[in-house]
């Protein structure tokens, strides 16, 4: 946004992070055309220790986001940010955009093949639903790590 007397800044209009927090917003956003997300994960989130260890809860590290400047947030664990209808509420109302996932597939597991792909259709339907206009996600499909399996042998095979 161009101010006659101001030259340029990297306001967003119409921008309620703006609105609300401008110089938390501003600084983290004064990178020219960069802006700047943040991840559940980065608070604590972990798929891998979920039944483990006590974690934050989704409208509570997406307020610290919001709070802290972040212009949006990827979708950390399958479901942490809940179904399609509630991510896309929670993120349109703080203004924090949809940037991208980390999908789990098992490239590994030939036999996990078909279940997977079954599975990322539906992850990527969830996606497009639950983003808020103007959010461009970027998926990122890395392997499954989280196994039983995997986990037990974890840090026990010979090297």
């Amino acid at each position: 946004m161009i101010h006659p007397d101001q030259g340029p800044t990297t306001e967003r209009p119409n921008d309620p992070a703006t609105e609300r927090h401008p110089d938390s917003t501003r600084a983290l956003t004064d990178h020219g055309r960069m802006r700047v997300a943040s991840a559940p994960v980065s608070f604590g989130v972990d798929e891998v220790i979920a039944d483990d260890a006590w974690m934050p809860g989704p409208d509570e590290v997406l307020d610290w986001m919001f709070e802290l400047g972040y212009e949006g947030t990827e979708m950390g664990p399958p479901g942490y940010l809940g179904v399609a209808a509630e991510v896309h509420s929670r993120l349109t109302s703080r203004g924090l955009a949809l940037v991208g996932a980390f999908l789990p597939q098992h490239f590994s597991r030939a036999e996990m093949r078909e279940e997977d792909g079954v599975w990322l259709q539906g992850r990527l339907a969830s996606m497009r639903a639950a983003a808020p206009d103007g959010s461009t996600p970027i998926v990122v499909l890395c392997e499954a790590v989280d196994e039983p399996a995997r986990l037990a042998a974890s840090g026990a095979i010979a090297a």
